[in-house]
């Protein structure tokens, strides 16, 4: 390593934990809500970035007609189509990927969806995003939107009233997202806060007001029986998601009888994929609101881009074979993502590692072993094979589930196994 890069990382690590503890803390998110409201003239105004070629932006529509009935807001809708081309580093496997998953969504979910849909070209989503582009009022944008790309993604002409063509007002919608430094489509601001993907709309129903049920009317969870087999847990000591996901997946494995194998990977900016500071700040916001909802510690990070992760690898791959394969790395990532210690040292390390199964003899040995290289970089081929880039990703069998918030695929999966 370049002492440059050392000393970059040395920095990054004592920043890291303060900037970390504060971006995520309750008390700054509370008072900027508070903020925002006394700001408030009329009715909250939400704004939905939505792309015609996006499914997801489909499903979310549908939800979103649902927020109106339960709250007194207005819905500002700003169709984009072009995205940055830093938001997906892996465009084409992104784009199969949306698909597939946006329709188990919508079964899971109990939404609209037809089979028969497939990915319309960019020339025709454009055509349509310009004639989109200028409704303004939501109620007529969602019943017009919902029918024409309803017809573009099954390949017919569109016959829904349209519009002029609009792109002044489509650049427009565009640079607002630019400017309010985000990246995607499928999203809702409000004031101050992201909400990108059908499942953080929750998080925005419980922000605007209680209700006696749910935004989302989910299948119940299966029961979990003996199964048996394998689960396959790609994940990355630098993605706050992994962690999250962490102790869901050892209590999945115990639950249904499987055998558990870990394949971490190195980070994604590692593997040449860059991650900017938009995306990271979004990260880490959402990881922590989802750590509030599932009650996981979280918040207080020491960035462990570097010598970290490659300690943590080390360790890992030294206790791959135990009984309980993730005690190690929840104790590691918990030290990471919630406590701010710098395992770059080995007097920190030594003490996180009072809390696991592996002693520090054990750990001296294993931080000289470089064997974890070829572990990892195979790990990374088969999260290749599975058409995946990023992680965290659970696998069973054939069926692959991508995200801390899909671990439901697997269980489903787990379920019709039990039943075979």
């Amino acid at each position: 390593m370049k002492a440059s890069d050392h000393a970059a990382g040395w920095i990054r690590r004592r920043v890291s934990p303060r900037l970390s503890s504060w971006l995520t803390s309750e008390k700054r998110i509370d008072a900027s809500y508070r903020r925002y409201a006394r700001r408030r003239d009329g009715l909250p105004e939400l704004e939905f970035f939505f792309r015609v070629d996006d499914p997801r932006s489909l499903l979310m529509l549908q939800v979103l007609e649902t927020l109106v009935t339960r709250h007194q807001v207005k819905i500002i809708p700003r169709v984009v189509q072009t995205l940055p081309s830093w938001a997906h580093p892996a465009p084409e496997l992104a784009v199969n990927w949306n698909l597939a998953d946006s329709a188990q969504l919508a079964r899971h979910y109990g939404l609209h969806w037809s089979e028969g849909m497939r990915q319309p070209t960019a020339e025709r989503a454009r055509d349509l995003a310009v004639r989109l582009a200028g409704e303004e009022e939501f109620s007529a944008f969602a019943a017009k939107a919902a029918i024409a790309c309803g017809q573009l993604w099954l390949g017919q002409e569109a016959g829904a009233e349209l519009g002029e063509t609009q792109p002044g007002a489509l650049a427009a919608n565009e640079a607002r997202l630019e400017r309010l430094k985000f990246y995607d489509s499928a999203a809702v601001y409000f004031e101050g806060e992201w909400y990108a993907g059908l499942d953080r709309l929750t998080h925005l129903d419980r922000r605007l007001g209680k209700c006696e049920s749910s935004l989302l009317q989910a299948r119940p969870p299966p029961v979990p029986r003996p199964v048996g087999g394998e689960l396959e847990y790609f994940f990355s000591f630098r993605s706050p998601y992994s962690y999250l996901a962490m102790e869901r997946v050892a209590n999945m494995a115990r639950d249904w009888g499987c055998n558990l194998r870990l394949s971490p990977v190195l980070p994604m900016v590692t593997r040449g994929m860059a991650v900017r500071a938009a995306k990271r700040r979004y990260i880490v916001l959402d990881a922590a609101r989802e750590a509030r909802a599932g009650e996981i510690e979280f918040g207080r990070i020491c960035d462990p881009l570097g010598e970290v992760v490659e300690r943590c690898l080390a360790l890992t791959y030294a206790m791959r074979e135990d009984p309980r394969p993730m005690d190690l790395p929840q104790v590691l990532a918990r030290a990471v993502f919630a406590r701010g210690q710098d395992l770059s040292r080995d007097r920190v390390l030594r003490r996180v590692l009072e809390d696991a199964t592996m002693s520090w003899e054990q750990a001296v040995s294993a931080l000289s072993d470089a064997s974890w290289r070829d572990w990892v970089a195979d790990n990374r081929e088969r999260l290749n094979d599975a058409q995946l880039w990023g992680v965290p990703c659970l696998r069973y069998a054939k069926i692959v589930c991508w995200g801390q918030d899909r671990l439901w695929v697997i269980e489903d999966a787990l379920a019709a196994a039990a039943t075979n």
